[in-house]
């Protein structure tokens, strides 16, 4: 790989600054990921957008948590820190969904894991706040945006409450934080304090007044302010026991009450999360109140254009050469993002409440521009790995009800299909894809994300824009395999997940294996599962093996579900109830059971059959287990973890400072169990 001169990246080190003959930093960006100058990096992108507007950023990526003094490396900056944990939430970069500790990290130098704490943006600002008291902290990013209020923390089993307070934080930029940190930034330049900072979009923090939300001045700019359910309200009497949520179906069961209320907690949050109709949201905390403003605006397309038009390296520093690079640049280094947002509302994911339902496209010319750049850097072979967004398909799709009255509550965007206001571009983006693979040096622009497969089979696109959209990805787009996500065939596990009809899945299959024959092409679609998600049940498992068996189909992409905060599902695993409807939804809480889960979906592999013969006899169904075609495995032995404990305790990082190094341990903050 050519080196890159270390001045075409912002300063990391003391030495970096007395380079450029800088005294201090206007800001000093504190990240959990390795620094990646590069448009699909949050740090590189946080890093230039302020370079543009004329400050002095420094980078201080994973600063070793357990030495308090390497907070210090760049000094005191002179307006603010802004922290986050990097593009993946840390506790779902540290662990798995059985809470075992991962042994890789794809966003760290050569891949190892251990460079960032668990809970990152937590330490990383108290660390700060032992080293310069009262300066001013910002943090943002996936990990923080989803933990503003009161969030069910999986590798815990409990409610927190909003990292601004764990974090001891000034201001917390949800989701897509180009124009609140913007805002902040040149505001914060003029002389402002962070308390004085009450009134922009997209941003969250604590006050013990808030008498000022009521005034007509800021009603007539936000709306009237609503209170969502205390923090107090979501836990379990104190000295009381927290009671799980039992795998139960059946509305006589007994759940607490402040599980029901995490719920309507969660929904009244979820419902004011659009730019156009959000309105101020309050949660109270003891004697504090968490502000929430509305969110940000969506990014018009010049704005967007910008942002992906400065003036990145497109590399990882190059400090890091000699541990190896950087894994996740590897797989975005010559990726375009066409895009952001998303119009589905898939119950499990967080792109609908971090980027928000509206799409903001960029336009085709700055999408050849990159693409041109990408193709005239050294070492470039031709091969765009991915041009997409987070569903490819959705790239320039509007809708005139969702832009003025804002994103309708009553009904989902995609389901049980597209809305008719729904405007799918595909026509669009079909030429927006031949403008690329036009551009001097590109040989193949490939489609890596995953597409809407519903969104193609409209009954506006028969014979028209959808099948040219699938002929056209056969065709030019998919490097022999294309990743789609049916997730699950049960009607009812799909309706908790918000995902479209199994049968739409088979449909758009049938096309597109028609579409590569038509090409001359052999072709396959990757598709993704999800075990053990709320509503469903073992039964379900077991249906949806069967028919692996009958088509001879044996995935390896089968996902754990893991609760993460602020999310639908997640409220679903915690309550046992469906935000929307307050049903109840059967959920399989234990580790066992959801081990039992994925392994029913790999039934294959003889590893975890003993599992399945567990999981099988334990539901009533030993008749599948034989030599007959109608049997998931043959008899044998039968092994499966009794205990609900993972072989390693979770808990490195509970937000108050570094974790102890124990001894024995490989990782620090973890003891060896015997098993």
């Amino acid at each position: 790989m050519q080196k890159i001169d270390r001045q075409r990246f912002l300063p990391v080190s003391a030495a970096d600054l007395k380079a450029r003959g800088w005294e201090a930093c206007d800001f000093v960006l504190v990240t959990g990921d390795a620094y990646v100058d590069h448009p699909s990096f949050a740090n590189g992108v946080i890093s230039r957008l302020l370079q543009a507007q004329g400050f002095k950023v420094g980078i201080l990526s994973q600063p070793d948590w357990r030495d308090p003094a390497a907070i210090r490396a760049l000094g005191r900056p002179r307006l603010a820190f802004l922290v986050g944990a990097g593009n993946l939430d840390s506790l779902l970069s540290a662990y798995t969904a059985h809470k075992l500790p991962r042994h890789d990290d794809p966003y760290s130098p050569g891949g190892k894991s251990g460079r960032r704490p668990p809970r990152a943006t937590v330490v990383y600002c108290n660390l700060i706040r032992a080293a310069y008291g009262k300066v001013p902290i910002v943090i943002g990013g996936i990990e923080a945006s989803q933990r503003r209020f009161s969030h069910y923390d999986y590798w815990e089993d409990r409610v927190r409450r909003s990292i601004l307070l764990d974090a001891h934080a000034d201001l917390c930029v949800f989701g897509m934080g180009e124009a609140p940190l913007g805002e902040i930034a040149t505001r914060l330049a003029a002389g402002a304090r962070p308390g004085d900072l009450v009134d922009i979009r997209g941003t969250a923090y604590v006050k013990k007044d808030v008498a000022y939300l009521q005034t007509p001045a800021f009603v007539e700019r936000f709306g009237a302010p609503v209170e969502t359910l205390a923090h107090e309200a979501l836990l379990p009497a104190k000295g009381a026991a927290p009671q799980r949520v039992q795998e139960l179906a059946d509305a006589s069961r007994e759940v607490p009450e402040y599980r029901r209320s995490y719920a309507r907690a969660f929904k009244l949050i979820h419902d004011e999360q659009d730019a156009v109709r959000g309105r101020p949201v309050l949660q109270r905390c003891g004697a504090l109140y968490v502000v929430q403003m509305p969110p940000a605006l969506p990014l018009a397309t010049a704005d967007l254009d910008r942002i992906y038009d400065l003036p990145y390296t497109r590399r990882y520093h190059p400090d890091y050469e000699a541990q190896g690079g950087v894994p996740a640049w590897l797989t975005t280094e010559h990726s375009i993002v066409t895009h952001r947002g998303c119009m589905a509302s898939c119950s499990f994911c967080a792109i609908a409440m971090h980027q928000g339902r509206v799409i903001q496209s960029r336009s085709v010319e700055s999408i050849v521009r990159e693409a041109e750049a990408i193709a005239a850097a050294p070492g470039f072979k031709g091969y765009l790995s991915d041009v997409a967004g987070p569903s490819a398909n959705m790239y320039a799709s509007h809708c005139e009800v969702q832009r003025r009255k804002g994103s309708c509550l009553e009904r989902d965007c995609m389901l049980p299909d597209p809305c008719a206001a729904l405007k799918a571009e595909l026509d669009r983006q079909v030429e927006m894809l031949a403008r690329v693979r036009a551009v001097k040096g590109v040989k193949k622009a490939f489609i890596a994300s995953g597409v809407r497969y519903d969104l193609l089979l409209a009954p506006a696109g028969k014979g028209g824009a959808g099948a040219r959209y699938i002929d056209n990805l056969a065709r030019h787009h998919t490097s022999g395999q294309l990743k789609v996500a049916p997730e699950h065939q049960s009607a009812a596990v799909l309706a908790t997940m918000k995902k479209p009809a199994y049968a739409k899945y088979e449909a758009f299959k049938e096309q597109f294996a028609a579409a590569s024959a038509a090409a001359g092409k052999e072709q396959y679609l990757v598709a993704y599962f999800v075990s053990s998600h709320p509503g469903c049940t073992m039964q379900d498992q077991v249906a949806l093996a069967l028919r692996f068996k009958r088509e001879h189909w044996s995935p390896e992409q089968v996902q754990d579900f893991i609760p993460t905060p602020m999310t639908a599902a997640t409220a679903m695993y915690y309550s046992g109830y469906d935000p929307d409807t307050m049903t109840p939804v059967c959920t399989a809480t234990s580790m066992r059971d959801k081990r039992r889960q994925r392994a029913l979906l790999q039934f294959t592999r003889p590893e975890l059959q003993g599992r399945v013969r567990k999981a099988l006899k334990a539901i009533g169904r030993a008749d599948l287990i034989g030599f007959g075609n109608n049997a998931l495995v043959p008899p044998g032995p039968e092994s499966d973890w009794e205990d609900e404990r993972p072989r390693r305790r979770p808990g490195a990082g509970k937000g108050h400072g570094p974790p102890r190094r124990q001894q024995g341990s490989g990782r620090p903050g973890f003891r060896r169990r015997r098993s």
